[in-house]
């Protein structure tokens, strides 16, 4: 074995699991997407958290879940990183982390006869407004004048 295979030996050795060799200097630079990844789910963690304390204690509200289920009822408490809601449809009171939370609405609508999920209360006031343009504006102009 000469000189030069022996460092190629060597070099075969130290080679690291990434691709880089043991001798080679790597900079350290926080992953910015990493840090913009974070600062985006503390503001959202903020926001519910903001939501919550807005609406108040004994709040109906609907929480929608990260992992896309809902749970609907009313405010019981408010902590630093959790609250509480008295769950309308298992009749027990839940303690949820604001990290889970995807979303928040104020209200809970009844539960629909065929799948058991509550409708939107929203959806009531948008219904109701369509119904009084209809009557309003469609049912006159329909009227043949004489």
């Amino acid at each position: 074995m000469g000189v030069g295979e022996d460092h190629k030996a060597e070099d075969r050795a130290t080679v690291q699991t990434d691709g880089s060799k043991a001798g080679d200097k790597k900079q350290t630079h926080p992953d910015k997407s990493q840090s913009a990844q974070k600062t985006k789910e503390d503001r959202r963690t903020d926001e519910i958290k903001w939501k919550l304390r807005g609406l108040g204690i004994a709040s109906r509200v609907t929480i929608k879940l990260n992992n896309g289920n809902e749970r609907y009822g009313s405010i019981e408490r408010l902590d630093e990183d959790t609250f509480q809601i008295a769950e309308v449809d298992i009749k027990q009171v839940i303690t949820v982390s604001y990290n889970d939370v995807k979303k928040v609405r104020e209200g809970y609508g009844n539960p629909n006869q065929f799948t058991g999920k509550r409708w939107n209360p929203i959806w009531a006031k948008i219904s109701v407004t369509a119904l009084i343009v209809l009557f309003a504006v469609v049912v006159p102009l329909s009227i043949p004048r004489t």
